[in-house]
């Protein structure tokens, strides 16, 4: 879902994070969490 809504926005944080709901900081936060990374994008697909 995270990688899903970053991929549509072309990895832009603040409009990923506008559709799925949350903040940019929080977004960051589970990017770091679950170790999401452009190079890595659609490998985990958790949320």
């Amino acid at each position: 879902m995270i990688a899903n809504a970053l991929d549509s926005s072309n990895w832009v944080i603040a409009r990923a994070s506008r559709r799925l709901d949350i903040t940019e900081r929080m977004l960051g936060y589970k990017m770091k969490k679950y170790n999401i990374n452009k190079q890595k994008g659609k490998k985990i697909t958790i949320l």
